[in-house]
């Protein structure tokens, strides 16, 4: 999609925005009829060679983790609950299941 974000989109045009959201829809469901029990950057995984972590878990932690630490060090509200917030991300993630099968997923929709 060009020329802004889908939330502008919406916005905007809802009638227009559906249609690219119904577009978005059909991609991400021809991604997940692709599966593997292996996660991480296709062009490794194909390569029969595994990405960085034990899990999509650990990895989005792990980045949640130095987005905190590096927030904390440009805004002091942030740094004041720094520990608690690292604690809650652990919980969080604690929370989540593993998958024993991953699909296709664009890395744009997810964290950057």
């Amino acid at each position: 999609m060009t020329g802004g974000s889908l939330e502008e989109a919406l916005a905007r045009d809802p009638a227009a925005a559906r249609a690219t959201l119904g577009r978005l829809g059909e991609a991400f469901r021809a991604l997940g009829a692709h599966t593997s029990a292996a996660y991480g950057k296709v062009a490794v995984v194909d390569t029969g060679g595994s990405s960085h972590g034990t899990s999509c878990v650990q990895v989005v932690r792990d980045r949640a983790l130095r987005d905190v630490e590096e927030a904390a060090g440009r805004d002091p509200r942030i740094a004041a609950v720094r520990e608690e917030a690292a604690e809650r991300l652990g919980h969080l993630a604690a929370a989540v299941r593993p998958r024993s099968r991953h699909a296709l997923v664009h890395g744009e929709p997810g964290p950057v």
